[in-house]
């Protein structure tokens, strides 16, 4: 009987040397964050009424510039009641761009390995993180049990609050605090 090489064998944890070189992950949520909702609504409410027109939806002030930035510097995985599989369908993918202005073809770069229900704790790769992968969570509002689960791995401070519902320059201030974090170049042009 032969005895493989065990030097040659391929660990399935991730080794601490090979998240180090990985680009940090973004995770990224769609309603109220990077999709502004008119009249103050949440994007669950307008969905509610608008879900097979999405007519009134609006990209957020800076979007077509934040994602092909983030895409640059960030592995950016979907968080979003959009995508609870891991990506967005054909037909996602074009809505957005119509909503946004953003290519499709970008938006097609975006998957999440993992999937979730409606808690979003779920969709994140705590392996990873447990590992020393950085990442940041663009969310527009936690759930208690998100907030309570993200404390405990003390890894609060990976989240940051974007609503662009309730203030249209979120986004702007978002990508902020994520290029002082990270120290990313990059001009944000707040229009």
């Amino acid at each position: 009987m032969k005895v493989k090489d065990k030097s040659k064998m391929v660990s399935q944890v991730p080794l601490k040397s090979d998240i180090a070189n990985k680009k940090p992950v973004l995770y990224l949520d769609i309603d109220d964050c990077i999709l502004m909702f008119p009249n103050g609504t949440t994007g669950h409410e307008w969905l509610k009424t608008y879900y097979e027109t999405y007519k009134y939806g609006i990209g957020a002030p800076g979007v077509r510039e934040f994602i092909p930035w983030a895409l640059k510097h960030f592995e950016i995985r979907w968080l979003t009641m959009w995508t609870m599989c891991g990506r967005l369908d054909s037909q996602g993918n074009e809505r957005l761009e119509k909503l946004t202005g953003v290519s499709s073809d970008l938006w097609e770069q975006i998957i999440n390995p993992l999937s979730h229900r409606y808690n979003k704790i779920e969709g994140i790769d705590w392996k990873e993180i447990e590992s020393g992968r950085k990442f940041i969570w663009l969310e527009d509002e936690l759930l208690s049990e998100e907030i309570e689960s993200i404390k405990n791995m003390n890894v609060l401070d990976s989240y940051i609050r974007c609503n662009v519902s309730e203030d249209p320059y979120a986004l702007y201030k978002a990508w902020h605090v994520i290029k002082e974090r990270f120290q990313l170049p990059g001009e944000i042009n707040e229009h």
